[in-house]
């Protein structure tokens, strides 16, 4: 997470600029959240046969239960951070277009509440993308819907200060 938000962004935004801001990195969490929950979906997938390897990825070493908990909340969390980017007026309110996603974020937080299945579920896709994969598919799936939304938010939040430089102060 560190890598695909704060790191990347932030730091870039630093070597840029010369000056660091912490809301800067504060507006690169829900994108790097959202990467986040697919790779840790993945890791939960494999918990069984990661612990069978002896590998120790962070699912295995807090547990399947805690893990799926923890992508539920790196799936909600990225709003809070995004309402209150705008409450300071880092964002504009046009960046909550990703609330548009939350009906898929609905569709797929009830998954999580559940140990992966034993056989694949009915209408779930098979192979490349799917089963034997669960969390992971699941996850993509609901990112790319935020983070395609998140993506339209920013750079229609860039466009209105250009247009409109006085839009929100």
């Amino acid at each position: 997470m560190i890598v695909w938000g704060p790191l990347m962004i932030g730091g870039g935004y630093y070597v840029l600029t010369h000056n660091w801001d912490w809301n800067v990195i504060w507006a690169t969490l829900p994108y790097a959240l959202g990467v986040t929950t697919v790779i840790f979906g993945k890791h939960i997938d494999k918990i069984q046969t990661d612990r069978e390897k002896n590998i120790h990825t962070l699912p295995v070493l807090i547990g399947e239960k805690i893990a799926r908990h923890i992508v539920i909340g790196m799936m909600i969390l990225p709003y809070f951070l995004l309402i209150y980017l705008v409450v300071i007026k880092y964002f504009t309110p046009l960046i909550l277009l990703t609330l548009i996603a939350i009906p898929r974020l609905r569709q797929v937080l009830p998954a999580f509440t559940n140990s992966k299945p034993k056989t694949r579920p009915l209408n779930f896709p098979d192979g490349q993308g799917g089963w034997p994969l669960y969390f992971a598919p699941l996850s993509f799936g609901y990112n790319r819907s935020f983070g395609t939304l998140f993506v339209l938010g920013l750079f229609v939040d860039v466009l209105i200060r250009i247009l409109l430089p006085t839009f929100w102060h």
